[in-house]
């Protein structure tokens, strides 16, 4: 092998050498970003190390949809509700499923789902149907850490206050211990 080559080789080797190694630094702006939000997070009552250890090295996700990426057209819609016809989006075979083991969920979980509606609000028909729908009564596992999503969505999502708060009320749920950062999983 030539000397030319061979010092090719060589500083190409080191090149790739020095990015394994490198350090990953998080996006500064996206830094910035999250860390505007901690006076809110701290008037919230969530301490400071919940706040480090959620938004330490995170990273924006660019593949959700409905963000607003600076010079890129919008991405085409992706959820199942916007570009499915209603006969495709709502089957009655599945809808009749998610029905049976919404109803066998209600007659098991009753005295919780009462405490609910009563300190929240939330009817049990309803909060029955959105989980069945939305995650097929937990059976649909999803791996997106849900304050990275949360994150993502409240810095370049179409709507950024809605995921703002809700980033900050998934931290508030870290902090009292009511979920482990790391279980707090999202779509």
């Amino acid at each position: 092998m030539p000397a030319t080559a061979l010092r090719y080789v060589i500083v190409a080797a080191c090149l790739l050498f020095w990015c394994l190694i490198a350090p990953v630094r998080a996006d500064p702006a996206f830094q910035a970003f999250l860390q505007s939000l901690w006076p809110q997070a701290q008037d919230m009552g969530i301490s400071r190390a919940t706040f480090d250890a959620a938004t330490r090295g995170l990273e924006p996700d660019l593949s959700l949809p409905d963000l607003v990426l600076p010079g890129r057209p919008p991405a085409p819609e992706r959820q199942a509700e916007f570009v499915q016809t209603p006969a495709d989006y709502l089957k009655e075979p599945v809808i009749a499923g998610l029905a049976a083991k919404g109803k066998q969920l209600y007659a098991q979980y009753r005295p919780t789902l009462a405490a609910i509606e009563r300190d929240f609000g939330v009817d049990p028909a309803i909060l029955l149907a959105i989980y069945g729908r939305e995650s097929d009564y937990g059976r649909a596992r999803d791996s997106r850490s849900a304050i990275r999503v949360l994150a993502t969505q409240a810095y370049l999502g179409k709507r950024k206050d809605k995921f703002r708060d809700e980033f900050l009320a998934a931290l508030k749920m870290v902090d009292e211990g009511k979920v482990r950062l790391a279980d707090m999983k999202s779509s």
